[in-house]
């Protein structure tokens, strides 16, 4: 009877050590590359990439000139094109780390040069179908004034929403991956990031920097008409 109670207790700790060790995300992930489809006559069309957007919304939810819904062809090929400069994989490991791999600065032109992130300034656990990033918010406020998080209320909201987790959304499908924001975590750290914005000099953003800074700010309504929203990366093992 005692032998037996004994593998019964043992075969529990090894299920709990299998249902807690999150295999399915803990790995080295690539971002998926850049297809493109042969048009006669003409350039390649983009097909896919590793940055994806879907904004499904009303017909007459507009930004500036732009119906919202023909936002991602715009922004997801040039978008996924940037993306694939910068960032080479990202690294789930199973101590709870999150290691990237990216470019560091270099001549234009150039081979990008790349390089790891330190363990320790991102960490993540999984709940559910969500990954939660934790930054190391001690690095993000060591070049702050002392007095920011005393004087700046959006600064304290924004540390606590960080100390909480930053909610990802994944979904894993054979060898790939999408990491996804949704519209219900945007409409939620938005405010935030009006709130800063009206401490930016819209010169600071360049010569297009006033209608940037004009279409940002008419997002919060654009979202009232929106269903659906989701910004992310496509990954591959």
């Amino acid at each position: 009877m005692r032998k037996s109670i004994v593998c019964v207790f043992m075969m529990l700790c090894a299920l709990h050590l299998f249902s807690s060790c999150n295999d399915g995300i803990v790995r080295t992930w690539k971002l998926s590359q850049i297809k493109t489809e042969e048009v006669p006559g003409g350039k390649p069309k983009f097909v896919s990439g590793p940055l994806f957007m879907t904004w499904e919304a009303s017909n007459d939810a507009v930004l500036g000139f732009f119906k919202v819904t023909g936002i991602p062809t715009m922004v997801v090929p040039m978008g996924s094109s940037k993306l694939a400069q910068q960032l080479k994989d990202i690294t789930f490991q199973k101590d709870g780390n999150v290691v990237v791999t990216y470019a560091v600065p270099n001549q234009e032109g150039t081979e990008p040069q790349w390089e790891k992130s330190k363990p320790g300034m991102v960490t993540y656990k999984v709940k559910d179908d969500q990954i939660l990033f934790f930054p190391n918010v001690d690095n993000l406020l060591a070049s702050l004034p002392a007095d920011s998080l005393r004087n700046n209320a959006t600064l304290n909201e924004a540390v606590e929403m960080v100390k909480n987790g930053i909610p990802v959304n994944y979904k894993l499908e054979g060898n790939t991956a999408k990491l996804f924001i949704d519209k219900p975590f945007i409409e939620k750290i938005f405010p935030l990031i009006l709130a800063g914005l009206n401490n930016v000099d819209p010169a600071t953003m360049g010569n297009m920097g006033g209608m940037i800074k004009g279409l940002l700010q008419g997002i919060p309504s654009v979202l009232q008409k929106t269903t659906k929203l989701e910004i992310g990366l496509n990954l591959e093992k």
